[in-house]
């Protein structure tokens, strides 16, 4: 999905490549391993869709990458020597060109303690772009499910009209007939007239779904969406901010740690009279060692290590809050999908009792209240039938996204 110039910062997925990250790749307790990872295969709307997000979101990924970048650059400017030239002008009216070279001889690991606060904090910024992508990828298949519902909705809205339109027509048969009764004709009118309203009702949905899928092919609009194959071994994503979390504590640590050691630095200066091209008196070599002497302990290491300790708890309970929500949303799952071949099976016994109807009415072997009651249990089955069915596509789609695994790759 990322072409062109897009370069993003990975989540790594092994220690050994990036030591500074590993933490970021502790899994989970093994029975929190769930049914989580989202496969795309093009052509899919799904895919399209995270594509679409991707798109718009993709200058947060570059300017991350871009920002790391600077970070590990500003962290290795202290491994450096460092020139600062400099001029003397006295009273006498004689000058003097100076120019002081400083090299840090032991920084105390502020170096490798900036480094890696800069790649935490690179980490961090790419899990929140993640969680905010997909966010917006899982509203917009919410849209997009909602828009196949109501054309679902419609589908069966419009069957149902058509039986009610036969049924009215045998209701004026019946009552040439002498058969029927008075207000039959106009129960079936009243009914007909209500499904004609849901109609249009879910004709309204569809359309405001359609809107905030605008950019979507139109031909992928009208593939149905299929369940969501969800495959194990992924980090939620609430455990991933919470790990990035606790990686910046940790950084925060070393640089407390790292300011509170002594540092040595060694400085030669060299100086020349321009008029003469003699060397004047400046000429030499020093060595420093800054020891910070702190009054009362070093408070601010001391809040740094309790900053860690608290982010350590909240990782605990990240990691128990998404194996309590993933369970339930599984047993969500598991639950739907029962109730969803019970109500097929209701809906299909309603359908077949009103198959074998019509003869029944026409004859007068049924009445009104038979028909009316017999109506309103298939189109209550078959509503309930298309309610589970998405019902458990949104328990998947909730699933993926609280597990990190609805995009399926960053590469």
């Amino acid at each position: 999905m990322c072409t062109g110039a897009c370069t993003l910062v990975p989540i790594p997925t092994d220690p050994e490549l990036d030591p500074v990250a590993a933490p970021l790749i502790e899994r989970s307790d093994p029975e929190m391993a769930g049914d989580f990872n989202l496969l795309v295969e093009q052509p899919d709307p799904y895919a399209a869709i995270i594509a679409q997000n991707f798109d718009e979101l993709r200058f947060l990924f570059e300017g991350n990458a871009r920002q790391l970048q600077l970070s590990n650059f500003g962290s290795q400017q202290i491994r450096y020597p460092q020139f600062r030239p400099g001029a003397q002008l006295r009273s006498t009216g004689s000058a003097s060109l100076t120019i002081n070279v400083s090299q840090s001889l032991y920084d105390g690991g502020a170096a490798s303690a900036q480094q890696y606060s800069g790649q935490t904090a690179a980490i961090a910024r790419e899990i929140e772009n993640l969680a905010e992508l997909t966010d917006e990828v899982a509203e917009d298949i919410n849209f997009y499910l909602d828009y196949h519902r109501n054309l679902k909705t419609i589908s069966i809205l419009r069957e149902f009209s058509r039986e009610l339109e036969d049924l009215l027509d045998l209701a004026n048969t019946r009552r040439s007939g002498g058969i029927g009764r008075a207000n039959e004709v106009s129960l079936f009118e009243f009914q007909l007239a209500e499904v004609q309203t849901d109609i249009a009702i879910a004709q309204s949905s569809a359309e405001l779904a359609l809107a905030r899928l605008s950019n979507l092919d139109a031909q992928l609009l009208q593939i149905p969406p299929r369940d969501l194959n969800l495959l194990q071994d992924r980090i939620p994503l609430s455990v991933m901010e919470a790990l990035a979390e606790r990686e910046n504590q940790r950084s925060a640590l070393e640089v407390a740690r790292s300011n509170a050691r002594p540092q040595v630095t060694a400085v030669a200066s060299a100086g020349f009279d321009p008029a003469t091209g003699l060397p004047t008196d400046n000429l030499g070599i020093d060595v420093s060692v800054n020891d910070p002497i702190t009054i009362g302990g070093n408070t601010n290491l001391r809040i740094a290590e309790e900053d860690l300790r608290l982010a350590e708890l909240q990782l605990e309970d990240a990691k128990q809050d998404a194996q309590l929500r993933i369970r339930q949303i599984l047993q969500e799952v598991n639950a739907l999908q029962a109730q969803q071949v019970r109500a097929g099976a209701l809906a299909s016994q309603a359908r077949n009792r009103l198959a074998g109807f019509e003869d029944l009415f026409l004859a007068g072997e049924a009445n009104i209240t038979d028909a009316v009651s017999l109506i309103d249990t298939v189109q209550a089955t078959t509503e309930s039938q298309i309610d589970l069915e998405f019902q458990l596509k949104e328990a998947q789609l909730e699933l993926a996204r609280l597990s990190g695994s609805l995009i399926p790759a960053f590469e």
